[in-house]
């Protein structure tokens, strides 16, 4: 059996499936529109991260951990180097000076932004890379207990779990709170407390 599409398949014809290090950094290569790794975002995902965010999955917990320290920050700057074709990537101090310059022209985790809705989800692995309370009185940040990376960003639906119906709720009313009242200038705090 074999995932596609975020379903369970059975592979019918036995073919292998390509886990290999080559055969992944060769897609993360790949810079024709008609790739799969183009097409859906992955490669430039991947460039948005190698050199601005350092938002890496790793796996450097020793002995506390199912796959060792084989995916450490190491093994993520030569994935960069030989994706992008670019040994600049392999300088760990170069990816950290980047990282903080977003950090620094961005705010960090204090952005200076005005009406943006944030969520997260509790089990969401990149949490920690944004704030965790409420940015300014126009700029709310919920996390959603039980909740994992963007469960909330589909349209809403009666089967969602209570706590993304809530959710999804509060982020259209502010919306359209924003959209209704920016025609009248400065606009007032949102008129509700955001908390579970």
């Amino acid at each position: 059996m074999l995932l596609q599409d975020g379903m369970l398949m059975i592979n019918r014809e036995r073919t292998c499936l390509q886990l290999g290090n080559e055969e992944y950094v060769r897609q993360y290569q790949a810079v024709q529109w008609n790739e799969e790794f183009v097409q859906n975002g992955q490669r430039q995902r991947f460039w948005l991260n190698c050199v601005q965010l350092g938002q890496f999955s790793v796996a450097n917990n020793g002995q506390d951990h199912p796959f060792g320290t084989r995916f450490d920050m190491n093994f993520m700057r030569r994935w960069c180097a030989n994706a992008f074709g670019n040994d600049i990537f392999l300088d760990q101090w170069w990816m950290e000076d980047t990282i903080n310059s977003v950090n620094r022209n961005f705010g960090g985790l204090n952005p200076a932004i005005y009406r943006i809705f944030l969520t997260y989800g509790e089990m969401d692995p990149i949490r920690s890379l944004g704030p965790s309370n409420d940015i300014n009185q126009n700029s709310p940040v919920v996390v959603m207990p039980m909740q994992s990376h963007a469960r909330d960003l589909g349209s809403p639906d009666d089967t969602d779990y209570v706590v993304l119906q809530e959710t999804k709720r509060r982020v259209q009313e502010a919306v359209f709170y924003w959209i209704e009242y920016a025609r009248y200038g400065e606009l007032p705090a949102v008129p509700y407390v955001l908390s579970y």
